[in-house]
Formats: structure tokens, sequence, C-alpha cells
């Protein structure tokens, strides 16, 4: 995992409603970055997939 992926959960961990917008916006990260390491995590079983209202 690398440091990316971990300030990714962190950020998770500390804002569990917190979605791939909200996370780049307060790392200040493109969101097609973020979108990535959120679907890298979700494959490694670090996440659970977004759940659809």
């Amino acid at each position: 995992m690398s440091l990316a992926h971990a300030l990714v959960l962190r950020r998770i961990a500390d804002h569990p409603g917190a979605d791939a917008a909200s996370i780049s916006a307060a790392l200040r990260w493109p969101l097609v970055v973020v979108e990535q390491l959120l679907s890298d995590l979700e494959q490694q079983g670090m996440i659970a997939p977004p759940t659809r209202h």
C-alpha cells in the first residue's frame, strides 16, 4: 500500500460519509487520482464498494 492509499484510507476513517469528490477536495488532489486510489482499495478488499440508494 502506498502513502497515497493510506492517506485516502485515513480520510475515509475520519469522515465515513466521504465520497471521491470530498476526498479529492480535502486532499487537493485531482478527482481522477482519488477515484483510482479508491478503486485499488476496493479491489484489495480494504474498503467496501459505495452503496447506491
